[in-house]
């Protein structure tokens, strides 16, 4: 009975693990980018392509070396996909910088995906 059950669960970690590889595959080969432009009003960070986990430290990094006293315009328009890791990170980030009293902005992506639209949704909340 327990090498049944064992089993069971076994084959079924496995299947999950393999549908999840399925789901995050095609948008991993999108690379995900930053690029940061310097404007008169502020400081513009777009973001480009799929952000998973292993882009964070990338994403922070990019934030981290924003002067915080310029306003900040974030450009997600180009956002393809971004995982529940990066989300929550991303998430935290914005609002601790607004709490700081940086002023932010984000356009939005184009195509995106629910996660994204909560997110989006979440930022609106956190920022005004």
């Amino acid at each position: 009975m327990t090498t049944v059950v064992l089993h069971d669960l076994l084959i079924g970690v496995a299947v999950g693990i393999a549908i999840s590889l399925v789901e995050v595959v095609p948008y991993i080969r999108r690379r995900f980018s930053v690029t940061c432009r310097q404007h008169h009003h502020g400081v513009e960070l777009s973001l480009t392509g799929a952000v998973t986990c292993k882009d964070v430290p990338k994403f922070l990094e990019a934030l981290e070396g924003l002067p915080e006293e310029q306003a900040l315009h974030l450009n997600t328009r180009r956002l393809r996909y971004e995982d529940h890791t990066s989300a929550e990170t991303f998430t935290d980030r914005i609002r601790r910088q607004t709490k700081a009293g940086q002023r932010i902005e984000m356009t939005p992506p184009r195509n995106a995906q629910p996660l994204l639209g909560r997110i989006v949704k979440q930022f609106a909340t956190a920022t005004g």
